[in-house]
């Protein structure tokens, strides 16, 4: 969260969970936690473009670069108030 980044508060992580049939987007913050379905709307070799289930308008995007992926995404930009590239780790 912008406005508290020197506050331990205002971090948080994103999580994305991907099996077979199904995307899910969660994000736990000292404010919020909740998690969202995703469907995919394209998928190319270096890159996925996906939305929320039920909101088309709200994409995420996971780019790979140099076995590096990274994830993009207006909804998230909202949701926290900065624009931001996210590099995603396999947990």
């Amino acid at each position: 969260m912008k406005e508290e980044s020197g506050d331990p508060r205002g971090w948080g992580m994103i999580r994305l969970k991907i099996k077979k049939d199904s995307m899910k987007f969660g994000l736990d913050t000292y404010i919020e936690n909740f998690e969202k379905d995703l469907v995919i709307l394209k998928q190319t070799e270096n890159e996925i473009i996906l939305s929320l289930k039920n909101k088309k308008d709200s994409t995420f995007v996971i780019t790979k670069n140099n076995n590096k992926y990274f994830l993009k995404s207006n909804f998230i930009n909202e949701t926290v108030g900065e624009t931001e590239t996210y590099e995603l780790k396999k947990e």
